[in-house]
């Protein structure tokens, strides 16, 4: 099913290319991420991070750039580099500080600090 809905949702972004449509495959480049890595295909965790940042970069979205970082500090956590991760997670929470507002700003914020929270839990000091 993941091949055709990536198929689908990256032939829709390229037909609108609206903010929208990227953030919607972004979307499910981030579902790919969560499965492969639940799974422990860590290959296609990687792949889908950076497809996903791909995606987010086609169009300004400051809350799509919040959840990809969310994502690839997860990868940085998979593979155990806890100090990598929160080093994405600190500068993802000051650009969202400044390019976001209101309840976006407080989701972005938000998840990306859960994250951070599970990085600095991994670290030995």
């Amino acid at each position: 099913m993941l091949p055709r809905l990536l198929r689908d949702a990256t032939t829709h972004a390229h037909a609108a290319d609206t903010v929208e449509a990227w953030a919607s495959l972004a979307d499910v480049y981030s579902t790919v991420y969560w499965l492969a890595a639940r799974h422990r295909w860590m290959d296609m965790a990687e792949l889908a991070v950076t497809r996903q940042r791909w995606a987010v970069e086609q169009r300004a979205n400051p809350l799509g750039d919040a959840i990809a970082a969310r994502d690839r500090a997860g990868a940085y956590l998979n593979g155990g580099d806890f100090e990598g991760g929160l080093t994405i997670v600190d500068r993802a929470v000051a650009q969202a500080q400044t390019s976001l507002s209101g309840q976006q700003r407080a989701f972005a914020v938000g998840v990306l600090n859960l994250r951070g929270m599970t990085l600095a839990g991994r670290l030995k000091d």
